[in-house]
């Protein structure tokens, strides 16, 4: 697992690798369907949407076509991008052990990476220690982790003692 020999003074690099998932295929010459949204069975000149797809290419999904595309589906610059977005969930993590896995197993498969951020001080400028890296390099979550970046944060909070917000705020400036 990936935290198994990780180094606290040395974290190894992270890089996003590119999607291995197909999203479009051609039915005809010059004709690409969104699979997801598509009846690739039906589809012979135009791609047929399954129910709650719609757009030339049954790439919208019912929720977003009726929020704002249902009236701007010829709108020339709505088109499919060449490359999916990168989607990246960050966190400042403390002692949200339940909290941090519902969102890694909700959106494991649609997020392409999991910012974490941990600090060895509380919020309100206590020493404490690492205990969720510390999880981590004892094979906590393995399956997840290659997904995982974690970032160490070896400061106190300013005013802390004072106002907790601001402990929130500054770990939040890592993100």
């Amino acid at each position: 697992f990936v935290f198994k020999s990780y180094n606290l003074n040395k974290p190894p690099s992270f890089y996003l690798h590119d999607e291995e998932n197909v999203f479009f295929t051609n039915i005809n010459e010059g004709t690409t369907c969104f699979i997801q949204g598509t009846d690739l069975q039906n589809s012979h000149e135009n791609c047929t949407c399954k129910a709650q797809y719609f757009g030339k290419d049954c790439g919208i999904p019912a929720a977003a076509w009726f929020a704002f595309f249902q009236d701007k589906g010829s709108n020339p610059n709505l088109r499919k991008r060449t490359h999916p977005r990168r989607v990246i969930h960050g966190m400042q993590v403390s002692y949200e052990l339940v909290l941090f896995e519902t969102r890694l197993h909700e959106l494991y498969n649609t997020v392409d990476a999991f910012v974490i951020v941990e600090s060895n001080y509380t919020d309100y400028g206590e020493p404490k220690p690492l205990w969720f890296l510390d999880r981590l390099k004892n094979g906590y979550l393995r399956n997840f982790q290659k997904k995982i970046l974690h970032i160490f944060v070896n400061s106190k909070p300013p005013n802390a003692k004072r106002n907790s917000w601001r402990a929130h705020d500054y770990m939040r400036s890592f993100l």
